[in-house]
Protein backbone atom coordinates (compact mmCIF):
# COMPACT_ATOMS: atom_id res chain seq x y z
CA UNK A 1 0.00 0.00 0.00
CA UNK A 2 1.00 3.44 -0.59
CA UNK A 3 0.95 5.93 2.79
CA UNK A 4 0.72 10.03 2.93
CA UNK A 5 3.66 11.56 2.81
CA UNK A 6 3.71 12.56 6.30
CA UNK A 7 3.63 8.85 7.43
CA UNK A 8 6.71 9.07 5.66
CA UNK A 9 8.00 12.42 7.48
CA UNK A 10 7.12 10.61 10.70
CA UNK A 11 6.36 14.09 12.77
CA UNK A 12 2.69 14.03 12.73
CA UNK A 13 1.86 15.59 9.83
CA UNK A 14 -0.26 12.65 8.23
CA UNK A 15 -3.00 14.22 10.55
CA UNK A 16 -2.82 17.31 9.22
CA UNK A 17 -1.41 17.15 5.96
CA UNK A 18 0.11 20.21 6.14
CA UNK A 19 3.56 19.67 4.42
CA UNK A 20 4.02 23.09 2.57
CA UNK A 21 4.49 20.99 -0.60
CA UNK A 22 2.81 21.22 -4.61
CA UNK A 23 1.26 18.91 -6.13
CA UNK A 24 4.24 17.94 -8.61
CA UNK A 25 6.66 17.79 -5.18
CA UNK A 26 4.05 15.14 -3.85
CA UNK A 27 4.17 13.37 -7.65
CA UNK A 28 8.24 13.07 -7.20
CA UNK A 29 7.60 11.54 -3.58
CA UNK A 30 5.15 8.91 -4.62
CA UNK A 31 6.38 8.03 -8.38
CA UNK A 32 9.55 6.08 -7.12
CA UNK A 33 7.73 4.18 -4.64
CA UNK A 34 4.47 4.03 -6.96
CA UNK A 35 6.41 1.95 -9.78
CA UNK A 36 8.20 0.06 -7.64
CA UNK A 37 5.48 -1.42 -5.98
CA UNK A 38 3.78 -2.00 -9.55
CA UNK A 39 7.03 -3.54 -10.59
CA UNK A 40 5.81 -6.44 -8.95
CA UNK A 41 2.68 -6.66 -10.82
CA UNK A 42 -0.24 -6.65 -8.33
CA UNK A 43 -3.38 -6.48 -9.44
CA UNK A 44 -4.71 -3.25 -6.84
CA UNK A 45 -2.89 -0.03 -4.94
CA UNK A 46 -4.12 0.49 -2.06
CA UNK A 47 -3.36 4.29 -1.74
CA UNK A 48 -4.20 5.04 2.02
CA UNK A 49 -5.08 7.11 4.99
CA UNK A 50 -4.38 10.53 2.30
CA UNK A 51 -5.30 13.95 5.21
CA UNK A 52 -5.34 16.71 2.39
CA UNK A 53 -6.46 17.08 -1.19
CA UNK A 54 -3.08 18.54 -2.57
CA UNK A 55 -2.02 14.50 -2.23
CA UNK A 56 -5.08 13.30 -3.31
CA UNK A 57 -4.61 15.02 -6.56
CA UNK A 58 -1.19 14.34 -6.36
CA UNK A 59 -1.86 10.45 -6.61
CA UNK A 60 -4.86 11.18 -9.47
CA UNK A 61 -2.43 12.15 -11.48
CA UNK A 62 0.40 10.08 -10.76
CA UNK A 63 -2.40 6.91 -11.51
CA UNK A 64 -3.40 8.06 -14.57
CA UNK A 65 0.27 8.92 -16.31
CA UNK A 66 1.64 6.23 -18.64
CA UNK A 67 3.89 3.99 -16.77
CA UNK A 68 1.19 2.96 -14.10
CA UNK A 69 -2.14 3.10 -16.08
CA UNK A 70 -0.52 1.12 -18.66
CA UNK A 71 0.51 -2.08 -16.03
CA UNK A 72 -3.61 -2.22 -15.78
CA UNK A 73 -3.32 -2.28 -11.93
CA UNK A 74 -6.91 -0.89 -10.43
CA UNK A 75 -6.52 1.69 -7.17
CA UNK A 76 -8.01 2.83 -4.36
CA UNK A 77 -7.64 6.06 -2.55
CA UNK A 78 -9.12 6.44 1.19
CA UNK A 79 -8.65 9.52 3.03
CA UNK A 80 -8.42 10.95 6.71
CA UNK A 81 -11.12 12.10 8.20
CA UNK A 82 -11.28 15.38 10.78
CA UNK A 83 -15.33 15.00 11.13
CA UNK A 84 -18.13 13.80 8.92
CA UNK A 85 -17.41 16.90 6.68
CA UNK A 86 -13.56 17.62 6.50
CA UNK A 87 -10.41 16.06 5.29
CA UNK A 88 -7.92 15.90 8.34
CA UNK A 89 -6.34 19.31 6.39
CA UNK A 90 -9.51 20.64 6.81
CA UNK A 91 -10.82 20.85 3.54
Amino acid sequence: SIGSYGAYLADGSEYSGEYGLSVGDLKEFHRERMLLLLSANPDLLACETIPCVTEVKALLELLAEPAVASTGAEAWISVSLKDSQHLCSGE
